[in-house]
């Protein structure tokens, strides 16, 4: 998954209270199109319970693959810029 910035003014407004660490849309349109990811018809998605669903898809991308990251140091940044 690649991030991009977005100006907050372009960033569509919405209602209510967001956590700054959940989904960036809604549960159901992130899950659709994880599966569409995973080569994952919409029949093979109905067949999961939600959160057989979440597991699945930590499986597969390798979610705790994600704790394995270190941070960047400066000869990092270095290699990367020089």
């Amino acid at each position: 998954m690649t991030a991009f910035f977005v100006p907050e003014n372009l960033l569509p407004k919405r209602e209510g209270p967001r956590s700054s660490s959940g989904p960036s849309g809604p549960l159901d349109l992130l899950m659709m199109v994880n599966a569409k990811r995973m080569g994952l018809s919409f029949e093979e998605l109905g067949i999961f319970r939600v959160r057989d669903f979440l597991e699945f898809t930590n499986l597969y991308f390798g979610q705790s693959a994600q704790d394995d990251v270190r941070d960047a140091t400066q000869e990092d940044i270095d290699k990367l810029l020089g």
